[in-house]
């Protein structure tokens, strides 16, 4: 059994992280519940110049490594170890997070095989600059023959049900649910709370 995995609002808390740094640094009060887009942007009204230092400052090794764990996360992955499972990590961070990304992995002994770099969204020209090597292209995921994945984005799951015919578990999150992720007619994407459901959703698997 391999097993695809997002880091960013999965594994950790992210959107709640950048959240803080925001009311911290920016003294900008915004509700998790009001991220109804994966555009940050659109929500925060700052000027171009303080937008690209707000993501250099949300990147940084400071503020990724604080991030906390998703509730229940690390049990899930732990099970699925002890059954055998590959599971893989793919994040969509611009690739000089990959230390500090390990490093919260090891932190929080989250039991992963391995960590993989994916060129999920465009990222801005400041942060590209920084870029320590090339991440994978989407492309190179229907090579990697995953038997399920657990995702928050709307893109992704689809490219993963409908281009790479992977079943995904999408984690319910207010970016994720208008518009809903379009059904792949022979892979599907089920919509999941927490990770006690990704579990109980995953157990007909090592049937």
């Amino acid at each position: 059994m391999k097993i695809y995995v997002d880091l960013d609002d999965v594994l950790a808390r992210t959107m709640e992280g950048f959240l803080d740094l925001l009311s911290q640094n920016f003294q900008l009060d915004i509700s998790y519940e009001q991220i109804t887009s994966f555009d940050l942007k659109r929500y925060l009204p700052l000027s171009a110049q303080e937008y690209e230092h707000f993501m250099r400052t949300a990147h940084g090794d400071n503020v990724l490594i604080n991030l906390r764990p998703e509730r229940n996360a690390r049990n899930v992955l732990a099970r699925w170890a002890m059954k055998g499972a590959e599971i893989i990590v793919a994040t969509g961070r611009p690739t000089y997070t990959m230390a500090v990304s390990l490093r919260w992995l090891q932190t929080h002994t989250m039991p992963v095989h391995s960590l993989v770099m994916l060129a999920k969204y465009p990222h801005s020209k400041l942060l590209s600059a920084r870029q320590e090597c090339q991440s994978l292209p989407l492309s190179s995921i229907p090579q990697m023959s995953f038997d399920l994945a657990v995702e928050d984005s709307v893109p992704i799951c689809e490219y993963l049900a409908g281009v790479a015919n992977v079943p995904v578990l999408m984690l319910d999150r207010p970016w994720n649910r208008i518009p809903a992720p379009r059904q792949s007619v022979r892979t599907p994407i089920t919509r999941v709370r927490n990770w006690a459901e990704i579990h109980r959703k995953a157990e007909p698997l090592w049937r």
